[in-house]
């Protein structure tokens, strides 16, 4: 059964790793300063993961320790609506195969 969670930039990371197909995670606005680290999430053709902002007010910072947003066998997952400000930083990465 398909989830819609709702969350922040104080409380997103509790919910990552347990999103499964279908589910759609929306991020409300704000500046998100820690990164956004997708691992081993596999949705479907059919129902794809879902990762969703509030469009231009969602805004990942780039950060010198670690990618600001990290890919890694992932697969059918669908990031919308995020600004990804990577500060001279690299901001995305894909890390592994899926």
């Amino acid at each position: 059964m398909a989830n819609l969670i709702v969350a922040n930039n104080s409380n997103y990371t509790n919910y990552l790793n347990a999103l499964v197909q279908g589910d759609t995670l929306y991020l409300r606005q704000g500046v998100y300063d820690n990164n956004l680290k997708l691992n081993g999430l596999n949705g479907t053709p059919l129902e794809p993961i879902v990762i969703i902002g509030e469009a231009n007010k969602t805004i990942f910072i780039g950060q010198s320790c670690c990618n600001t947003v990290s890919i890694t066998k992932c697969s059918y997952l669908v990031i919308k609506n995020i600004q990804l400000d990577g500060q001279t930083i690299s901001a995305i990465r894909f890390e592994g195969k899926g």
